[in-house]
């Protein structure tokens, strides 16, 4: 099944698409969609945002990642159940480690280095 509202929270989804939230969850059920994708697109949204900003370091690298981000985002619409591969959690786990360092950089201003590594390996 493959609806062009995942990218929207069930509630704005259901009113976009004129139903209930309710009728949507049963309809998604029926079509083997166990949870809303919304929250899944999003992270890989995120993901691609930040790959972007970092892409002065290794522009190649950025590119496949991207391109490869952007080939799983379609995955989802195309299947909302798909599983991220370890590659896509290792590279989500590098980019978060590195946000909560930069928090921790501006929140404290004293933190001499923040141990970037090459968060493109995939």
């Amino acid at each position: 099944m493959r609806l062009q509202v995942y990218h929207l929270p069930i509630n704005e989804a259901a009113a976009q698409l004129q139903v209930g939230v309710t009728v949507l969850k049963k309809f998604c059920r029926q079509h083997n969609v166990g949870r809303w994708p919304y929250r899944k697109l999003l992270s890989v949204d995120k993901l691609v945002r930040s790959v972007e900003e970092q892409s002065e370091q290794d522009p190649a690298g950025a590119s496949y990642v991207i391109r490869e981000l952007e080939l799983l985002k379609q995955e989802i619409y195309n299947d909302p159940e798909v599983q991220l591969d370890g590659k896509i959690k290792k590279l989500r786990q590098a980019n978060f480690k590195m946000q909560y360092k930069q928090r921790l950089y501006v929140s404290d201003g004293s933190f001499a280095s923040m141990g970037q590594r090459d968060i493109y390996e995939l």
